[in-house]
């Protein structure tokens, strides 16, 4: 696996714990750490 592909992995996870996060605490959106998830 290159390190691209590895890293995307890794923020689709981020992205997705954010959003149940997000909908656990029902309060917030989910936007902003999707966006960021990146960085």
């Amino acid at each position: 696996m290159k390190v691209t592909e590895k890293f995307n992995h890794l923020s689709n996870a981020i992205r997705f714990l954010s959003i149940d996060a997000v909908q656990k605490a029902n309060s917030g959106h989910p936007g902003m750490p999707m966006g960021m998830a990146d960085v």
